[in-house]
């Protein structure tokens, strides 16, 4: 059985070595000066030394003990730059340094199978050693220049807190005055619309009073304009009555005017040839008295002023025939006129009796024929010249 690799290949000097390089990688803030600088060089090329070391080892013809001296130095080590990587403090990487000495002459005693131990030479090793502190001393240079450019950055982002805190402080005064100016608008506005709603009340309820007031009043004035429409149509309707009356009547008036008109004409007539008939009897008797009478003249006129008073009679006849109609047309104008004012306050049912015997009496009634008055005889005209010549001789 391979019992000594497996002794080799668990030995707990291989994890030292991994904690102790994972250690020296860690990215620190601390500023080292230059002896640090050494001893962090230092260290990194022991820990590289005894992992070489370790690879090229046999796990036969090394014993744990000489694998156990390794780890010893390289745990003292690691605590000291755990320390420097917790606090800062450079004196412990000369301690870790001073530690991990014991480690690399322990690792340089371990029997290697792969030949000479590896060597390196004094001019290499001062060449390199000046490479690495002219790359340190720019990577330096460099760190500090990128602090700088990180302390004006950090002075920005300070600036800009600051400003961006200002105006945070001055967004926050403008909310609170925001607020109170909200808070004061929505009271005003409270205060307004309680004042329009009051106003409001106020103008509908006296737009109310006001609209009821008119509308009381026209009320009152639609009343007393009904009251004095049915008035006026009752009077409308008596006049229409009385119109219709005066339509009713109009035929009679006309009648009897038209039989006064006759009347009068006949009657002018009859007048006519009775002044005719006196001029030709007064000339015949101033004939006689004057002794110039021929009696076939005179004969000749006194029946000329016969034949006058044949026409005269007949027209004076027909005159007082005229006359009468015209009167009773007349009279029956007056009484259709009057009927419906006479009968205005009586019951409808009355009225009506009324009127229909009033009916029988003015329409469908046969005509009534006048007393024949004495015809024109030659007596009657022999008598109405005496009486004529009587009344001229005694003027």
């Amino acid at each position: 059985m391979a019992i000594y690799e497996e002794q080799f290949a668990e030995h707990p000097v291989h994890e030292a070595l991994s904690q102790l390089q994972a250690a020296l990688r860690q990215k620190h803030k601390h500023k080292l000066d230059d002896t640090a600088l050494d001893n962090l060089d230092r260290l990194n090329q022991s820990a590289s030394f005894i992992e070489q070391r370790l690879l090229q080892a046999s796990p036969v013809l090394n014993s744990a003990g000489k694998l156990g001296n390794v780890q010893k130095g390289i745990a003292a080590s690691l605590g000291e730059i755990n320390q420097f990587l917790s606090n800062g403090n450079s004196g412990h990487l000369t301690n870790a340094s001073n530690s991990v000495e014991a480690s690399v002459v322990a690792a340089a005693t371990l029997v290697s199978i792969s030949g000479a131990l590896p060597s390196t030479g004094a001019a290499e090793a001062t060449s390199f050693k000046k490479l690495a502190d002219a790359a340190i001393k720019q990577i330096n240079s460099e760190a500090e220049a990128a602090q700088a450019k990180q302390a004006l950055f950090d002075e920005q982002v300070k600036l800009f807190t600051q400003q961006t805190s200002e105006l945070k402080t001055q967004l926050d005064a403008l909310s609170v005055n925001s607020a109170a100016k909200l808070e004061e608008i929505e009271a005003r506005f409270e205060a307004e619309k309680a004042e329009r709603e009051t106003e409001f009340s106020n103008l509908t309820d006296e737009s109310s009073g006001k609209f009821d007031s008119q509308l009381s009043k026209t009320r009152e004035d639609t009343e007393k304009l009904i009251t004095s429409i049915k008035e006026k149509k009752s009077e409308a309707e008596r006049i229409v009555q009385l119109v219709g009356n005066v339509g009713l009547t109009g035929n009679y008036k006309g009648a009897g005017d038209n039989e006064k008109k006759s009347a009068d004409t006949l009657r002018n007539i009859a007048l006519g040839c009775f002044v005719g008939t006196s001029i030709f009897v007064a000339i015949v008797l101033y004939l006689s008295a004057s002794g110039e009478f021929d009696i076939l003249k005179s004969f000749f006129r006194l029946t000329a002023a016969l034949v006058l008073l044949i026409p005269g009679t007949y027209a004076a006849k027909e005159s007082a025939k005229h006359r009468t109609l015209e009167s009773r047309h007349r009279r029956a104008e007056l009484e259709l006129a009057s009927i419906n004012a006479y009968l205005d306050d009586l019951p409808d049912e009355e009225r009506n009796k009324l009127k229909a015997s009033l009916t029988d009496r003015f329409f469908g009634q046969p005509v009534v024929e006048e007393g024949k008055q004495p015809d024109v005889a030659p007596s009657s005209l022999i008598s109405l010249l005496k009486q004529s010549i009587d009344a001229l001789s005694k003027k």
